[in-house]
């Protein structure tokens, strides 16, 4: 151990002599079984000092549910962690570390990265805007997870086009976007530096002489490679395990049909000298297919999605059921697996709730879909227009407005809709087009006249939301604009409309687009961007509300709603699988934007047909999971 320390003081890396182990499961009960027995088994090491890689959050709870199951016992165990989750708890346990930037800060940076490469005189071939550059940073990090340089890059992609770009309008146009690219990485690389904070690349490079406190000395890896498996480790990550100082063991856990897939032989080259390992068949009773009964096709056909779920409540309310059925829709023996889980989610509160059905599902609903997220647009959008009748009448009637005019009695009261619809006819009737000085005219000369009682409200009310948006067009920083959206949407209090269980959800998509905001506000901070226009402060928002999801609280217990990712780590006694359409079983991986298939395996990216492949193979893994 001492002998590690001065090695680790000298500079060079300290290699721990590490087990890896293979373990081939025949079936998913199987698979189940050696994760549990890898983490709990005997001679294991402190649950501190061991993780399980899971491909998403709803896996990590189905594998809660599951290692609860078959110990007996809710202790505690090694941690479920997916793999960004996993590389923030190495950085945690780095002692005296720089902190770690954040997707949003490093979205920034590359955007400034990149407005200054075309202001440099090397212009892209599109414009830029917020989703290309997260588009852009996602191939930057495949690359660099793929450990590929910027150097290769520009060898083997330059190399390939050059030869065709004289002839071919294309070609050159993608030489044109190759050197836009790389220009932009290099100066985005030198910006991260030059913040004196980390990436996830830059951890990785100090994971491999710094020792965690305290060390990750097992880690179990259920999950396949990237970008063949979209939520799987990358390349960079296995070379990371293989170096790590003071980890001690490495088990994959793979099913004999992923296996086959080739991926039996890219472990072997990734972990060289792995050790493989049969785990023993489960004793499970072999799950049934039920078919349609008197059908021509041995599957069942319905006109839509709703038809399909309507379909799955009443099974499980009729007495086809038995008693014991009855019981595991209440246990969370009965899943409905999709791929996709919308728009499930939005009927199951439809279905399953008016059916008396109870439900779970720690899949989350978009944030850009929630009525708050829309009142955000119309803000945005009434500073856009400045303050025009028309954006400024639909923000008045928005039942999200928290501002509220004075009566003149300084009493508070709700706007209501009539007078909305005067100030609106005054406003049109007066010529009034926008802008907050002409709006401070009109009410000047309102005041003094005795017919305009009704307008009073709301037109205080609209001049409080030009007075509280004003800043928006006079400061001088991105920063401060962000600072300025945020303050206004946390004017005042939530309105209350509805339930209180739609108030309080409510309230918790009001707090999660704010704090979105307010990562924006940190974010521009880090980059000083200099101001922009309202317009692209509603795109950047956008974009980052596009990315996030808002997940309700359920109660434990009635049937569980997953993705196929998270299924196969759960018990079933019943599994619905829903969405059999085209495209969606077995899904691809995200295409890529900029380059074709051709050109990025080159750079390492797997075929189509290696995810479809894969694809197929985790369905058939899944019709033989239900075996409780």
């Amino acid at each position: 151990m001492q002998a590690g320390k001065e090695v680790q003081n000298l500079g060079l890396e300290a290699v721990t002599p590490r087990r890896t182990r293979l373990l081939r499961a025949q079936n998913l009960q199987s698979f189940q079984a050696a994760i549990v027995d890898a983490i709990t088994g005997p001679g294991q090491t402190e649950p501190e000092s061991g993780a399980v890689i899971v491909p998403s959050r709803s896996a990590a709870t189905q594998l809660r549910y599951t290692i609860e199951a078959l110990t007996n016992s809710t202790e505690q165990t090694s941690a479920l962690l997916t793999r960004s989750e996993w590389y923030a708890c190495l950085h945690q346990r780095l002692p005296g570390l720089p902190p770690a930037l954040s997707d949003c800060e490093r979205e920034f940076l590359l955007s400034e990265a990149a407005r200054d490469t075309a202001a440099a005189g090397v212009s892209p071939p599109f414009v830029i805007r917020p989703g290309l550059v997260a588009k852009m940073l996602a191939f930057y990090d495949a690359l660099r997870r793929q450990r590929r340089t910027l150097s290769d890059f520009a060898r083997l992609a330059v190399g390939e086009l050059e030869l065709s770009a004289s002839i071919d309008r294309g070609a050159a146009r993608m030489l044109d976007q190759t050197n836009f690219l790389v220009n932009t990485f290099t100066e985005f690389e030198a910006r991260v530096t030059a913040t004196a904070r980390l990436d996830e690349h830059q951890l990785r490079a100090r994971l491999l002489t710094d020792v965690c406190q305290p060390p990750f000395r097992h880690v179990v890896i259920t999950v396949g490679e990237q970008p063949v498996s979209t939520d799987g480790l990358w390349l960079a990550d296995f070379d990371l395990l293989t170096r790590m100082p003071h980890l001690e063991q490495i088990d994959i856990v793979m099913t004999e049909g992923l296996l086959a897939c080739g991926f039996l032989e890219r472990i072997h080259e990734l972990l060289p000298g792995i050790e493989e390992e049969r785990v023993e068949a489960s004793l499970s009773r072999q799950p049934s297919l039920e078919t349609p009964i008197e059908a021509e096709k041995p599957y069942f056909i319905h006109r839509d999605r709703e038809e399909e779920l309507w379909a799955i409540a009443r099974r499980l309310k009729t007495n086809r059921l038995t008693e014991t059925d009855q019981e595991t829709a209440v246990d969370g023996a009965v899943g409905v697996v999709f791929q996709r889980p919308l728009p499930y989610l939005y009927l199951a509160d439809q279905i399953f709730g008016g059916s008396k059905i109870s439900f779970e599902t720690v899949h989350g609903f978009p944030l850009a879909a929630e009525p708050y997220a829309a009142f955000v647009d119309l803000v945005l959008d009434v500073v856009i227009s400045k303050f025009a009748r028309d954006d400024l009448t639909a923000l008045l009637r928005s039942p999200h407005l928290h501002l509220t005019g004075c009566s003149d009695g300084g009493r508070l009261s709700v706007l209501s809709a009539e007078s909305i619809s005067a100030l609106s006819r005054n406003l049109e009737q007066a010529g009034y087009v926008g802008g907050r000085d002409d709006l401070k005219q009109f009410a000047d000369s309102w005041r003094q006249r005795s017919d305009t009682e009704e307008l009073r409200h709301p037109l205080n009310t609209s001049l409080a939301v030009a007075d509280a948006l004003a800043p928006l067009e006079t400061v001088s920083s991105a920063s401060e604009e962000w600072h300025v959206l945020l303050t206004f949407l946390r004017q005042g209090d939530p309105v209350n409309v509805g339930l209180e269980a739609d108030r309080e959800r409510q309230r918790r998509v009001r707090e999660a687009i704010c704090s979105v905001i307010g990562q924006l506000e940190k974010a521009a901070k880090v980059s000083a961007s200099p101001r922009v226009t309202p317009s692209e402060l509603k795109a950047s928002l956008r974009r980052r509300i596009e990315g996030e999801v808002f997940t309700p609280h359920y109660d434990r217990g009635g049937v569980r709603l997953v993705d196929a990712a998270a299924a196969k780590y759960g018990r079933f006694r019943t599994l619905y699988v829903v969405g059999l359409v085209h495209g969606e079983w077995a899904t691809l991986p995200p295409r890529n934007v900029f380059y074709p298939m051709t050109l990025l395996q080159q750079l390492g990216w797997p075929s189509e047909a290696q995810a479809t492949q894969i694809g197929r193979a985790e369905f058939t893994d899944l019709l033989f999971l239900p075996t409780l």
